[in-house]
C-alpha cells in the first residue's frame, strides 16, 4: 500500500527531496470513472483496447493501465510518472 499523501510530503521534506510531487499517491476522480468505464464496458466513447499496447502517461498508482490490462485485454501497459516511487507502485500493483 502507497503512503498517504501528507505521509509522502513528510517524507520528501524529511529527505530534502522538495521537488517531489506527491499527488501520484492519490487515485483521482478522473482515473477512477476512466478505470471504472474500461472495465465496465458502459462507454462507447472508451475504445476497444484488446491487443492494443497503452501508454499511461501521468500513472500515479497506474489505475487505469491496470484496468486496460486486466479488463480490457491490453496486450501490454507502459506506465509513465516523474515521480520513480509512483512507477514502482503502479508495477508492484499491476504484478
Amino acid at each position: 500500500k502507497p503512503p498517504s499523501v501528507g505521509e509522502l510530503w513528510s517524507w520528501y521534506e524529511m529527505t530534502g527531496n522538495m521537488n517531489a510531487d506527491p499527488s501520484w499517491a492519490k487515485n483521482w476522480e478522473t482515473a477512477i470513472s476512466f478505470a471504472t468505464a474500461i472495465a465496465e464496458r458502459s462507454n462507447t466513447d472508451v475504445p476497444n483496447l484488446k491487443s492494443k499496447r497503452v501508454l499511461e502517461v501521468g500513472s500515479g498508482l497506474g489505475l487505469v493501465g491496470i484496468a486496460a490490462a486486466k479488463c480490457a485485454g491490453a496486450d501490454s501497459v507502459i506506465f509513465s510518472d516523474r515521480e520513480p516511487l509512483a512507477i514502482h507502485c503502479a508495477l508492484s500493483s499491476a504484478a
